[in-house]
């Protein structure tokens, strides 16, 4: 049980990571677009 939700304390943090670098991705693009 304890493996289990340090493996999905894990998970959760990446999903977090992974929208957070979507967010940025799309910012930037927002950026790059503007300066062109």
């Amino acid at each position: 049980m304890e493996k289990r939700n340090t493996l999905k304390k894990k998970y959760m943090e990446k999903e977090i990571h992974g929208k957070r670098n979507t967010w940025k991705k799309k910012y930037m693009e927002k950026e790059t677009r503007r300066s062109v």
